[in-house]
């Protein structure tokens, strides 16, 4: 879940990760260029800026799900 807002640098070393921070906020804020007026808002941009947990949601499950269908469906010998 760490690697959701960190990445290595060229060292091997963990660093924020700005690009991702910028490019997602970014590209919500700019998607409101197209989308109807509704959903155009500041706020709507910011609401859709918080997909970081869904995709530390998603990193967390790749990461752990592996683990938990051995011990969930593991065959009685």
């Amino acid at each position: 879940m760490v690697m959701t807002f960190a990445a290595r640098r060229a060292d091997g070393e963990l660093a924020p990760a700005y690009a991702r921070y910028v490019g997602i906020s970014g590209n919500n804020f700019m998607s409101n260029t197209w989308r109807a007026d509704g959903e155009s808002g500041v706020g709507d941009a910011c609401l859709r800026t918080l997909g970081f947990a869904g995709r530390m949601g998603g990193d967390a499950f790749a990461e752990f799900w592996p683990t938990l269908t051995k011990h969930l469906f593991r065959k009685n010998r």
